[in-house]
């Protein structure tokens, strides 16, 4: 980013017809090119299914606001054959970002809401089970029980954010959530009830922003609302669960769940995409082709 010809000439360097610079972390704390980070996995493997026949460079920047500024540079400069990713969190919601060709986002708050499909998760449970009905029936009949109260919390975030309160805490991958993954309702009652009491005590606490945002999420689609690290969670923890009681192994990796899981999406993409994902991404990438 020290100057416009260096990332004109970004693309050209690594042989690549476009450069798509995306929101994502190394695993690794040396500065160097982190091909084994999910992040990369998932849109290497997205530019692939929509971009056919192109050499596309992905580069991770870290957060939103590092994207956003590549995108602005991007912008000032006119600069060809690059492009930025990000994740769409709450856009349309509690706020809306201008059309910009040069600027693509996910279809869910991240990539991680497209990316766990209900396709994608018995894929993975039936793989790490042998098939195992039981255990898949299970996944499923909690992960129902599951969603609907998630989306209330979820929304509940949503709607604090218009009186400048986080209702999360940011370094925690379940938010705070308990999430007792072998209950009929992995979120139980009282988990909510705690959420809820915890933040909200007063009437003067809702206004009609608070209102009405929280209306609009409770009705939106699950994907859109959830952080994503969240909904990565729980979907971790219902199939940790579901593989260890179906194999009477006393422990599961979160990491080995996600690693086989991605073995399935690397190989066909659209095969546990959403019809809706495909259709937005089909729609982003247009910008770029």
């Amino acid at each position: 980013m020290r100057s416009s010809g260096g990332m004109k000439n970004y693309s050209f360097f690594f042989g690549a017809d476009y450069t798509l610079y995306v929101e994502g972390r190394c695993l690794v704390d040396e500065p160097i090119e982190d091909l084994r980070a999910y992040d990369h996995k998932y849109y290497d493997a997205i530019a692939k299914i929509f971009l056919p026949g192109k050499a596309v460079k992905i580069k991770l920047v870290g957060g939103k606001n590092n994207a956003l500024d590549y995108h602005e540079k991007i912008v000032r400069d006119n600069t060809e054959r690059s492009y930025v990713l990000i994740d769409k969190d709450l856009d349309g919601l509690i706020f809306s970002r201008f059309e910009s060709k040069f600027l693509l986002s996910t279809n869910g708050y991240s990539w991680e809401n497209d990316f766990w499909t209900d396709a994608l998760c018995s894929k993975t449970l039936n793989t790490l089970t042998l098939n195992e009905a039981q255990a898949l029936a299970n996944f499923k009949s909690k992960l129902k029980c599951t969603l609907p109260r998630l989306q209330k919390i979820a929304s509940l975030g949503a709607s604090s954010q218009t009186n400048g309160l986080s209702m999360f805490p940011s370094d925690a991958k379940s938010k705070g959530i308990n999430i007792s993954a072998q209950c009929r309702f992995p979120i139980r009652r009282q988990e909510f009830s705690r959420i809820f009491r915890g933040k909200y005590k007063k009437d003067s606490d809702y206004c009609s922003c608070t209102i009405g945002v929280f209306n609009a999420a409770i009705n939106l689609p699950i994907n859109t609302v959830v952080q994503g690290h969240l909904y990565e969670y729980v979907i971790l923890s219902l199939l940790s669960h579901e593989y260890k009681q179906a194999t009477r192994e006393t422990t599961c990796s979160p990491s080995i769940v996600k690693r086989v899981a991605f073995s399935s999406f690397i190989d066909s993409p659209s095969s546990y995409l959403s019809p809706e994902s495909i259709a937005h991404y089909r729609k982003e990438f247009a910008k770029i082709l």
